[in-house]
């Protein structure tokens, strides 16, 4: 049986949270790390095609749409697996366009787009998620840390492995998903190793979006709302709409 010793103040707390890196990802991941200290990428875990490691929702006039990077063999890791033949980005770029051309702020990051699709080589899926991952925080103002499995050097499998990089950062709380929490953490024996956690409940937020008419999609990838409200405010936005939610420290009665 495991029992909590639960959290005071989370200001006292250095939070750190860990995701594999997806491809411009979904609101909910983003203000995750926007609550957090650091962030771990956890570059060099599995790639599962059930996730959205290579995958993201973007609007388009007719709803969202589902936007692909296209991978050949995936059993590997994330940094092992490298984008698909030559023209993908070619092609996401015409979606994107088509998309989000005439929203507020394409002039803004028209740039970067182009650099990441038309002139970019990646050699690996992560090393794609990863720079667009750091562009959308700049943007955002994060000011925490950031840190890629693949250079913490840690050990184990599971929970072991989490509680190993956890400590390599040197983190005294971990902000992560209830249902992983609830799920596979809590019946393995390296659990009650975990230092206190911290979990949240998410309000989609609203805002204004280019496409769609009347009709608001939420939890569309980063990337629509970086389209369509400036990095301040959509920061601020994003962090009110997920609450936190202390649940303690893992022990043994």
């Amino acid at each position: 049986m495991v029992v909590f010793v639960i959290i005071n103040d989370l200001n006292e707390v250095m939070l750190v949270s860990m995701h594999q890196p997806h491809f411009f990802p979904w609101l909910p991941y983003m203000a995750k790390i926007l609550h957090s200290d650091g962030f771990i990428i956890l570059d060099n875990f599995q790639f599962s095609r059930s996730k959205w490691v290579n995958a993201c929702r973007w609007l388009s006039r007719n709803g969202p749409i589902r936007a692909v990077v296209p991978v050949g063999h995936h059993l590997k890791p994330i940094n092992e697996i490298r984008p698909a033949g030559n023209d993908w980005g070619r092609k996401l770029f015409r979606t994107l366009s088509e998309c989000y051309g005439a929203s507020p702020r394409w002039r803004d990051h028209k740039g970067f787009l182009t650099s990441v699709f038309l002139e970019q080589k990646f050699n690996s899926l992560a090393g794609l998620n990863v720079f667009i991952l750091e562009y959308c925080l700049r943007d955002l103002g994060f000011r925490g840390r950031l840190w890629k499995s693949s250079e913490l050097a840690f050990r184990g499998t599971k929970v072991e492995s989490l509680v190993d990089l956890l400590k390599k950062t040197g983190a005294a709380g971990f902000l992560n998903a209830r249902r992983g929490i609830e799920g596979y953490m809590v019946s393995d024996p390296c659990f009650q190793f975990l230092p206190p956690l911290v979990t949240w409940t998410w309000r989609s937020p609203a805002y204004g979006q280019t496409k769609g008419g009347r009709q608001f999609f939420p939890d569309l990838s980063i990337l629509d709302l970086l389209m369509n409200v400036a990095g301040g405010d959509a920061s601020v936005l994003l962090k009110s709409s997920m609450i936190l939610e202390p649940i303690g420290k893992p022990s043994l009665p």
